[in-house]
């Protein structure tokens, strides 16, 4: 019979090449491969057979004068080498990334964590784009971001190249990169040239949710024009924020078309002309009737329409608000008109949750709750520091406030409120006292500064107040802003002002997934860098450092013996 050490290295040398590239493996595509535990299990075999088989010869190597000698520096490899493989299996299993950037590119923002977290059914994503590009790496990162919070994103990779019949079916004719996300109804959402989080966020948002809420952006008053997004107070921004979140935006004419049941919120963004009766009367039945209305009143303007808001609860002071916080002065803001609200200044509520940076205001006044309005709920969602107050009288020297007038110390800037009892709002389903009162012919201040054509003398204009077929119902919204400023196009980016509009506008139609800390807008610093410099200085100090020291040592202590 053969000797079996004869041949039984041979399984050794099988058993060890098969543990190596098993390592490597692991190191390439991850411990999960299905090739990585055939390969294991090769080595463990081999290894074992091996050490069965030929254990006298091993037993007799153990005991030579020669393995004695180099026993210390075998033992200390084979110790190196357990240490670097049990970091690396347990790095592989406790897997832990750092985020390095100034505004946190590399983390899901907390909208990104909600909107991941809110998918109730699958969603497969499509990622088209070319293998090894810089940019796939990077939306790959990215999708993996959103996979550690949801079990339901299904990613396919595809390459426009090779998968040329798909890619004519999925409309890809480029090869920057295109993402589908599909649900299993078909609903799509597709995000092309920008891969950032925030429009990932939206595409997720949008096909995930069935529904399409209508906001009627109130014109013919004045307003900032909601198609301007270049004039420092145009509403364009806001209103392209609003339209990615699955929006639709229109403009309406309050005076000419009224406020029809497709508006499931009217926002009026500061109107300097005040609001006819029949306008502010389709405003209350649109809430009567359980929908929203979102209202941002500079200081000073449309008087009737303030007032009218003290139906629902809401006190609109005739003021304006001066803040002399010493905070704010040390950030370079000394305009008093100026608002800076920190966190503390935010009330507890939904909207307000994952707010972490400030909210700044421009020229604002007082909006406050009244506490004794019954058959509604509502809370004063902001209020200024306690150096601030609500001056009556901004015109007269000194500026200070008048004890007994002027509210003094976290004065309120901002209220929302729900609903409960429509018959508290008294709406009117034809032209009361007062309607009946203002001038049959309406002129084209009546009519807001519409350019619609003025009635001819004598005849009755149409009541564009309670729409026909009104029918009340509980749980009608609204929100009220003593300021339009900070959703400007000007402001809008500062703090958190355009997490704030849009938050307000989720909590209105009920759309909890959308309010969140929205992803920061702004230059990162790409880890990528950061990773090679990190190489190069292992490779080229450390490593070279740490040898160079072990020699010195070595060096040292020959010379002692």
């Amino acid at each position: 019979m053969t000797s079996p050490s004869r041949w039984t290295w041979l399984l050794g040398w099988i058993g060890g090449l098969a543990a190596v590239s098993a390592g490597l493996l692991t190191a390439v595509v991850g411990s999960e491969d299905p090739t990585v535990r055939q390969l294991l299990i090769v080595a463990v075999v081999g290894l074992g057979a091996w050490a069965l088989l030929d254990r006298e010869r091993i037993a007799g190597q153990l005991r030579s004068r020669e393995f004695g000698l180099g026993a210390g520096s075998a033992l200390l490899i084979a110790l190196a080498g357990a240490v670097a493989v049990a970091s690396y299996a347990l790095a592989d299993r406790l897997e832990r990334t750092w985020d390095w950037t100034s505004n946190a590119v590399h983390t899901l923002s907390d909208q990104g964590v909600a909107a991941a977290a809110g998918l109730q059914g699958d969603v497969e994503v499509r990622a088209w784009f070319r293998p090894r590009s810089r940019e796939r790496d990077r939306v790959g990162d990215l999708l993996e971001l959103y996979g550690q919070h949801t079990p339901h994103l299904k990613v396919t990779w595809l390459d426009p190249l090779s998968d040329v019949r798909q890619a004519e079916m999925d409309a890809v004719t480029g090869l920057d990169g295109t993402l589908i996300f599909r649900r299993a109804d078909g609903r799509q959402q597709r995000v092309e040239g920008n891969f950032d989080e925030a429009r990932l966020n939206r595409a997720l948002l949008m096909v995930a949710s069935d529904a399409e809420h209508t906001v009627c952006w109130s014109v013919g008053h004045g307003e900032p024009d909601p198609d301007d997004t270049t004039l420092p107070d145009g509403a364009g921004s806001v209103v392209l924020a609003l339209e990615g979140l699955n929006y639709q935006v229109r403009p309406v004419s309050t005076a000419v078309d009224g406020i029809d049941a497709n508006c499931e919120v009217v926002v009026v963004a500061r109107p300097t002309t005040d609001w006819s009766a029949a306008e502010r009367e389709a405003l209350m039945a649109t809430v009567a009737a359980g929908r929203r209305a979102f209202v941002l009143i500079d200081p000073g303007l449309a008087p009737n329409l303030a007032a009218d808001l003290g139906r629902m609860g809401v006190r609109v002071g005739d003021d304006v608000v001066l803040d002399f916080n010493a905070g704010n002065m040390l950030l370079g803001v000394n305009d008093p008109s100026f608002v800076v609200l920190s966190f503390g200044d935010l009330m507890p509520h939904a909207v307000t949750r994952d707010l972490g940076a400030a909210i700044v205001l421009g020229i604002a006044r007082s909006v406050a709750w009244d506490d004794t309005k019954a058959g509604a709920k509502g809370l004063e969602l902001l209020r200024t520091s306690r150096d601030a107050w609500a001056e009556t009288t901004p015109d007269v020297d000194p500026v200070q406030p008048d004890v007994g007038v002027d509210r003094v110390g976290e004065v309120p800037v901002a209220v929302v409120a729900t609903i409960e009892d429509p018959t508290i709002l008294g709406i009117a389903t034809r032209p009361d006292a007062a309607a009946l009162a203002a001038p049959l012919v309406p002129t084209a201040a009546d009519l807001g500064g519409a350019t619609a054509a003025v009635p001819a003398l004598g005849e009755a204009p149409a009541w564009k107040g309670v729409p026909e077929g009104f029918v009340a119902a509980p749980g009608g919204r609204v929100a009220v802003v003593g300021d339009w400023d900070f959703a400007s196009n000007q402001y809008l980016a500062l703090g958190n002002n355009r997490d704030l509009f849009l938050n307000l506008v989720a909590w209105l139609v009920e759309e909890e997934d959308q309010i969140a800390e929205r992803p920061p807008e702004g230059d990162g610093l790409d880890l990528t860098v950061v990773s090679g410099a990190l190489l190069a200085l292992v490779e080229l100090v450390l490593v070279p450092g740490l040898l160079a020291m072990g020699a010195v040592a070595v060096a040292l202590r020959r010379r002692r013996l």
